[in-house]
């Protein structure tokens, strides 16, 4: 195993772990918050565009920008979640999750049903919108540009400060993925996209796959996986030479060429106390059910790890390795030759 039996070794590691964390935090983490923020104040102007600077806040504006609307429901006071949102206009997910993420009305939903609820809910965005942050619309009048810009950058913020964890753990996966791809192509290795190998077994010698799901993994022409294929995301699959020389012996369970599934995972803080840990509690639950379903898709013999960063301790370390679940640190990808790569 690579770390999953050094106990000795783990003390050490953690704190390298969370020094390797901070360093990325401290440098790159207001960067990753600065571009989200850009990219928010293009969606906001889009908004402020679509109902004439909030003056004409209708379902047909709406319409015409779906996706307005999840900007719009930051507008309020208070801002209004969406779950609230389907309870208060009495609309159904579908129709805000089609609108806000795909930008488009389901066509399942009849047309007058869909115009009814697009009514209630521009009535509601008007009738709580933050006068405080627009007011030109409480006093009847065309917002100056001074006004316009303070406020699109207000509702920007606003936007970003409730997401502002899963936008740094986002720019953090991006990071981790990238220092492995590195790794890897250092090595030798080529990117390829699954869907172009058409079978994971048949998968060109030291190539690997980013962010492989479900849909990939039906793609497959192996038989087994196809069957068994469920919703379990996997963030890169690793294909080594050394397996897939297996062909050339004609061994059957070897020329299957499963490959290495890998998971990269950052802490960006110490867990709870056990006595306030249900969502540690409940992430370690999940992780080994993702293990267990892959097992079965793969077979016992399945090579499946994690890569860390962050603030780990000894006894989430000690629950991946008594679940069978190894890991190499990111600050030591080397360990990773160990399997082969």
């Amino acid at each position: 195993m690579m770390n999953a039996d050094k106990i000795s070794k783990w003390k050490l590691d953690i704190v390298h772990s969370i020094t390797l964390h901070n360093d990325w935090f401290m440098e790159s983490a207001p960067d990753a918050f600065a571009e989200a923020r850009d990219r928010t104040i293009v969606q906001v102007e889009a908004a402020f565009a679509a109902t004439d600077d909030l003056t004409t806040i209708t379902a047909s504006a709406i319409t015409r920008n779906p996706t307005a609307l999840s900007v719009l429901r930051k507008m309020t006071a208070p801002p209004i979640t969406r779950d609230k949102m389907m309870s208060m206009a009495r609309v159904p997910k579908s129709l805000l999750v089609g609108m806000e993420k795909y930008g488009e009305i389901p066509t399942s939903l009849a047309e007058d049903f869909v115009s009814d609820g697009l009514d209630r809910l521009a009535d509601i965005i008007e009738q709580m919108l933050d006068y405080q942050i627009f007011p030109w619309v409480e006093a009847g009048h065309k917002a100056t540009d001074e006004q316009r810009a303070l406020a699109i950058e207000r509702i920007a913020d606003r936007m970003c400060f409730t997401k502002a964890e899963s936008i740094v753990g986002r720019a953090q996966k991006n990071s981790q993925l990238t220092a492995l791809q590195e790794w890897l192509e250092a090595r030798g290795y080529g990117h390829v996209r699954l869907a172009s190998a058409h079978d994971i077994g048949s998968a060109r010698p030291g190539t690997f796959s980013l962010r492989t799901d479900k849909s990939d993994l039906q793609k497959a022409g192996n038989t087994h996986l196809r069957k068994h294929a469920l919703h379990i995301p996997v963030d890169m699959i690793i294909q080594s030479p050394s397996r897939l020389g297996a062909h050339k012996q004609k061994d059957a369970a070897a020329a299957e060429g499963r490959p290495v599934l890998v998971d990269v995972k950052a802490a960006s803080q110490l867990p709870a106390p056990a006595t306030h840990g249900t969502n540690q509690r409940q992430q370690r639950k999940d992780e080994t059910t993702k293990f267990v379903q892959l097992k079965k898709i793969y077979g016992d013999d399945l090579l499946y790890v994690l890569v860390l960063r962050g603030y780990y301790d000894a006894g989430y370390l000690n629950f991946l390795a008594e679940a069978g679940v190894d890991w190499a640190w990111e600050h030591r990808l080397d360990d990773l030759k160990m399997l082969g790569l």
